[in-house]
Protein backbone atom coordinates (compact mmCIF):
# COMPACT_ATOMS: atom_id res chain seq x y z
CA UNK A 1 0.00 0.00 0.00
CA UNK A 2 1.64 3.49 -0.75
CA UNK A 3 2.33 6.13 1.50
CA UNK A 4 0.04 8.94 1.60
CA UNK A 5 1.42 11.72 1.14
CA UNK A 6 0.35 13.40 4.39
CA UNK A 7 2.48 11.14 6.17
CA UNK A 8 5.48 11.86 4.48
CA UNK A 9 6.93 15.06 6.53
CA UNK A 10 6.14 13.06 9.78
CA UNK A 11 8.58 9.96 8.23
CA UNK A 12 11.33 12.36 7.00
CA UNK A 13 11.88 13.54 10.60
CA UNK A 14 11.35 9.68 11.85
CA UNK A 15 14.25 8.81 9.96
CA UNK A 16 16.63 11.06 11.82
CA UNK A 17 15.91 9.24 15.11
CA UNK A 18 17.12 5.67 16.08
CA UNK A 19 15.72 2.46 13.57
CA UNK A 20 13.74 0.69 16.16
CA UNK A 21 11.98 4.33 17.26
CA UNK A 22 12.10 5.34 13.48
CA UNK A 23 10.27 2.10 12.75
CA UNK A 24 7.71 2.27 15.38
CA UNK A 25 6.86 5.97 14.65
CA UNK A 26 6.68 4.95 10.79
CA UNK A 27 3.85 2.15 11.51
CA UNK A 28 2.15 4.60 13.89
CA UNK A 29 1.67 7.48 11.42
CA UNK A 30 1.01 4.94 8.31
CA UNK A 31 -1.81 3.34 10.89
CA UNK A 32 -3.20 6.59 11.93
CA UNK A 33 -3.29 7.87 8.16
CA UNK A 34 -5.23 4.00 7.47
CA UNK A 35 -7.31 4.54 10.40
CA UNK A 36 -8.44 8.47 8.91
CA UNK A 37 -8.88 6.76 5.75
CA UNK A 38 -11.13 3.70 6.84
CA UNK A 39 -12.96 5.84 8.96
CA UNK A 40 -14.00 8.40 6.10
CA UNK A 41 -14.66 5.39 3.88
CA UNK A 42 -16.97 4.40 6.46
CA UNK A 43 -18.90 7.54 6.84
CA UNK A 44 -18.91 7.53 2.82
CA UNK A 45 -20.44 3.97 3.25
CA UNK A 46 -22.85 4.87 6.12
CA UNK A 47 -24.10 8.16 4.05
CA UNK A 48 -24.16 5.97 0.44
CA UNK A 49 -26.69 3.27 2.41
CA UNK A 50 -28.53 5.88 4.15
CA UNK A 51 -29.20 7.32 0.46
CA UNK A 52 -30.41 3.66 -0.77
CA UNK A 53 -32.39 3.86 2.40
CA UNK A 54 -34.18 7.12 1.51
CA UNK A 55 -34.32 5.99 -2.40
CA UNK A 56 -36.49 2.80 -1.81
CA UNK A 57 -38.68 4.70 0.26
CA UNK A 58 -39.53 6.95 -2.22
CA UNK A 59 -39.70 4.36 -4.81
CA UNK A 60 -42.12 2.33 -2.20
CA UNK A 61 -44.25 5.43 -1.94
CA UNK A 62 -44.36 5.74 -5.98
CA UNK A 63 -45.46 2.27 -6.04
CA UNK A 64 -48.04 2.60 -3.95
CA UNK A 65 -49.19 5.99 -4.76
CA UNK A 66 -49.53 3.98 -8.54
CA UNK A 67 -51.59 1.01 -7.61
CA UNK A 68 -53.96 3.65 -5.54
CA UNK A 69 -54.87 5.49 -9.13
CA UNK A 70 -54.94 2.76 -11.01
CA UNK A 71 -57.19 0.89 -8.91
CA UNK A 72 -59.20 3.54 -8.95
CA UNK A 73 -58.95 3.84 -12.85
CA UNK A 74 -60.33 0.73 -13.32
CA UNK A 75 -63.32 1.01 -10.64
CA UNK A 76 -63.90 4.44 -12.34
CA UNK A 77 -64.01 2.36 -15.64
CA UNK A 78 -66.07 -0.61 -14.59
CA UNK A 79 -68.23 2.12 -12.79
CA UNK A 80 -69.06 3.76 -16.29
CA UNK A 81 -69.61 0.89 -18.08
CA UNK A 82 -71.89 -0.34 -15.46
CA UNK A 83 -73.61 2.89 -16.44
CA UNK A 84 -73.49 3.18 -19.80
CA UNK A 85 -71.14 6.33 -19.55
CA UNK A 86 -68.23 7.44 -21.68
CA UNK A 87 -65.21 9.47 -19.79
CA UNK A 88 -63.29 11.60 -21.61
CA UNK A 89 -60.25 12.96 -20.29
CA UNK A 90 -59.03 16.71 -22.21
CA UNK A 91 -56.00 17.43 -23.62
CA UNK A 92 -56.40 20.58 -20.87
CA UNK A 93 -57.07 17.77 -18.20
CA UNK A 94 -60.63 18.43 -17.54
CA UNK A 95 -62.62 15.48 -17.62
CA UNK A 96 -66.28 14.83 -19.02
CA UNK A 97 -69.12 12.09 -18.59
CA UNK A 98 -71.96 11.38 -20.98
CA UNK A 99 -73.90 8.67 -22.10
CA UNK A 100 -72.18 6.63 -24.41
Amino acid sequence: MPVPAIVMPVLEVAKRIPPPVYIATAHTVIGLAQGRHVARLERAEQAHRHHLEQTEQAHRHQLAEHQSLSALVQTTAQAAREHNVRITVHADRSVSAEPA
